[in-house]
């Protein structure tokens, strides 16, 4: 294993463990993270949208990307559409206006890009 790819794990690993931290602290109604994470939204939801897009772009077309690695990659930026949308669907359609309705399900989507990218990374197909 290359010492970059090395260092990538490591990143998107502790990269990860912060998204869980947060969205725990945000479940659990600490003040101050839900007000860290909503101001935080705009940016969070650019990266994602952005490193999306470059999934989309940059993917090879190798024999090795294709089968079970491929599928994944497209179920796991597809499911983090979806999670987003729900979000999204939920604030629009709730009383409350909550944003945490619209914070979580992009927390959750970001981490699951993330192992995204890290399985793309891992099976060589980025």
């Amino acid at each position: 294993m290359q010492i970059t790819t090395l260092l990538i794990l490591l990143t998107g690993c502790v990269f990860m463990a912060l998204l869980l931290w947060l969205y725990l602290r945000s479940r659990q109604g600490d003040q101050r993270i839900i007000n860290t994470v909503n101001n935080m939204l705009l940016p969070i939801l650019s990266a994602l949208v952005v490193t999306i897009n470059l999934l989309f772009a940059y993917r090879k077309t190798t024999l090795t990307c294709t089968g079970t690695p491929a599928i994944l990659s497209i179920a796991g930026i597809v499911l983090a559409i979806v999670l987003i949308l729900t979000g999204c669907l939920r604030f629009f359609l709730s009383q409350q206006r909550d944003r945490r309705t619209i914070t979580q399900p992009i927390l959750l989507a970001t981490i699951l890009v993330t192992l995204t990218v890290l399985g793309m990374r891992l099976s060589n197909c980025l």
